[in-house]
């Protein structure tokens, strides 16, 4: 292993413990430090940096977690120590209320009919919109208080333990995972293949007649969106061979994926507000519900990549370096 990897895999593991506004601009200046501080040593020794060099510098910094809550934590509403366990509270307990409302919705749903599917899928927003927001607040302000009363307190480990080589790679946010983008290939053309000549296939078997009884789900009317479908496929298809071709993610390529979403959402729009799905009412409650529940996830998707691409400022400066080593 290289010594600049070893650095690079450090800062990265530092700038996943911090909030992302601050990020890019401590990775910069921290991983200019170590390099700096690298170099020095290599020159003093006569010789070229070795990984075993980085790797003594950083035991002296101090493990990720280390590093990070020394970045002035006073500036947080919840520091570096706490926030990992913050994020992973919130994640379970918004994705528990959903589950439950789901559940509640679906059997309401079930019991009351078709008609009143819209105004429960409202009703389910709503709820889940307001208990959301009640749950955030209120670990927000656990944290906060934690972080206040016994913050400082917290202990992170013992540095002299720790060894720099158990950090994890860096995974490259523009390199392309082939593997994944031929499955999708293989993937899209299945479903070309499948919607456009064999329809009749997706279906169920009815166990509970004599022999077993074959059903078609997809209705008539569905057949409207099956061109727009064939469509959206076709130019993922594309965007993946274009993405093979290039050999990694560029600007262009990220705004073409950015516009396959945006056509992805009209379409799911228009098949969740548009004629019956399958040829049965009580499966199309459930079909919809989640495709709703898709457009919001995916809209929400949207907003958060149009800002990473729009996106072209350096964030605020990170202020004055700390007196970063662990020992002063």
């Amino acid at each position: 292993m290289e010594a600049t990897e070893l650095i690079d895999r450090y800062v990265n593991e530092v700038g996943q413990k911090l909030p992302r506004r601050l990020r890019a601009d401590i990775k910069l200046e921290l991983k200019s430090l170590l390099l700096d501080e690298l170099d020095g040593q290599a020159a003093a020794a006569g010789k070229e940096p070795t990984a075993d060099m980085a790797a003594e510098i950083l035991l002296e910094y101090g493990q990720p977690e280390q590093m990070a809550a020394r970045y002035k934590s006073e500036r947080y509403l919840i520091g570096p120590q706490l926030f990992p366990f913050y994020r992973l509270i919130v994640a379970i307990v918004l994705a528990a209320i959903a589950v439950s409302l789901l559940v509640v919705f679906a059997i309401t749903a079930v019991v009351s009919g078709p008609e009143n599917v819209w105004a429960l899928g409202w009703g389910f927003l709503k709820a889940y919109f307001q208990s959301g927001i009640i749950a955030f607040a209120s670990i927000t302000i656990i944290f906060g208080i934690i972080e206040r009363v016994a913050g400082h307190k917290l202990q992170i480990g013992d540095g002299a333990e720790w060894d720099p080589y158990s950090l994890e790679p860096v995974e490259e946010p523009d390199r392309i995972k082939r593997p994944e983008l031929v499955a999708g290939i293989v993937w899209h053309i299945l479903l070309i293949v499948l919607f456009n000549f064999f329809p009749q296939w997706i279906g169920m078997v009815d166990t509970i007649a004599p022999g077993g009884v074959f059903i078609p789900l997809l209705s008539p009317e569905f057949a409207v969106f099956i061109p727009w479908l064939t469509l959206y496929w076709t130019l993922g298809i594309l965007l993946n061979l274009y993405l093979l071709w290039q050999g990694r993610w560029l600007r262009s390529s990220r705004w073409m994926e950015f516009g396959l979403g945006l056509f992805g959402l009209y379409i799911t729009y228009r098949i969740a507000t548009g004629d019956a799905i399958t040829t049965m009412s009580w499966l199309d409650i459930f079909i919809r519900f989640g495709l709703w529940i898709g457009i919001i996830a995916g809209s929400v998707e949207a907003i958060v990549r149009l800002s990473r691409l729009m996106r072209n400022q350096p964030q605020e400066p990170a202020g004055d370096m700390p007196d970063l080593k662990t020992s002063h």
